[in-house]
Formats: C-alpha cells, sequence, structure tokens
C-alpha cells in the first residue's frame, strides 16, 4: 500500500522509526501513515504533512467498559454522555484516544501523563465500520480530511466486511 504512495517497489519501501518510536517511512519526511488491525479486519490512513493515526475495535458485549471509563477519570471525551449507547459511546472514545496517541507519537502513557492534552491538537473522524468494530482516525489540526476507502474491505483472514457508504462519519 505505502509502495503506492512512495513510487517505489513493495520491497524498497524502507520503514525506520521516529525519537518516540513511530514507525515512518526513510526519506520521505512528508508522508505520514498510521495502520491498525482487530480481529482479521485492518484499517490504514495515510496523510501529506500532517500527523495521521488510527485505530479499531472489535465492541465486546462483555467487555466492563463503565469500570474502564471510571479508571479514564477526566480524560477528553469525543462523544459525548448520553449521545449514544453508553458501551458504543466508549468504544468510540477509546479508539479516538488511541488514534489521537497513534498520531501524537507518544503513545498512551505519554497521553495519559499529559492529560489527553494532544487531544486538542488533532482532529477525529470515525469510519463507518458497521456495528460490530468501530474505527477513528485522528489528524493533526482541525482541517478535515476526505476518507475513502474500498465498498468492500478485504479482512486479514480472506473474508470481507461491506461498508454501507465509502465516506467517513462523525458521530
Amino acid at each position: 500500500m505505502l509502495a503506492g504512495y512512495t513510487g517505489e517497489r513493495p520491497a524498497e519501501v524502507e520503514l525506520v522509526r521516529s525519537l518516540r518510536g513511530k514507525p515512518q517511512l526513510a526519506g520521505q519526511p512528508r508522508l505520514r501513515f498510521s495502520l491498525a488491525h482487530c480481529d482479521g479486519l485492518a484499517v490504514a490512513a495515510v496523510a501529506t504533512d500532517r500527523a495521521v493515526g488510527v485505530d479499531i475495535e472489535r465492541v465486546d458485549h462483555d467487555f466492563p467498559h463503565d469500570k474502564v471509563e471510571s479508571w479514564l477519570g477526566s480524560m477528553p471525551r469525543f462523544v459525548p454522555s448520553g449521545t449514544i449507547e453508553p458501551r458504543q459511546a466508549f468504544y468510540a472514545n477509546w479508539v479516538a484516544t488511541e488514534a489521537i496517541c497513534k498520531a501524537d507519537g507518544g503513545g498512551l502513557a505519554a497521553y495519559l501523563e499529559r492529560g489527553g492534552e494532544a487531544a486538542g491538537r488533532h482532529r477525529v473522524q470515525w469510519l463507518d465500520m458497521g456495528r460490530e468494530f468501530i474505527a477513528a482516525v485522528a489528524t493533526e489540526g482541525p482541517k478535515p480530511v476526505h476518507l475513502q476507502w474500498p465498498q468492500s474491505t478485504p479482512r486479514l483472514d480472506g473474508g470481507a466486511i461491506s461498508a454501507d457508504k465509502g465516506v467517513a462519519q462523525e458521530p
């Protein structure tokens, strides 16, 4: 996928790590990317001249989201309480937080140590993945980005998930 952006053959794409440990393309300082996967489904985001992060999670109906929610304390919430079902809101907030951490390059521990201040420097957009998965992409700065993906998203296990729309949706 990245070779399509660099013009190189896939075997020639070289990855290095930033000072914070985030993977980046060698010799391509303007091109930024992020990858995430969960239960055989992968999502990717690519941007030019701005940080980008993406995350995806399967909505687990047995996960004690209310206990983790209280652990997060006063961290920024991207989906206000009461706007959607609490479990969906938890996962929407979680993937938004993870996407920002990936865009920022410092990871979750650094994000929590700084009280979530990176949230104010990023715009979050959610991807329509149906009810089984939830995904978000975070980009540096307030300007929205155009997001697109194939109508049928290939799974790593050979299956596919069909998307109703090929655009990002914000809750």
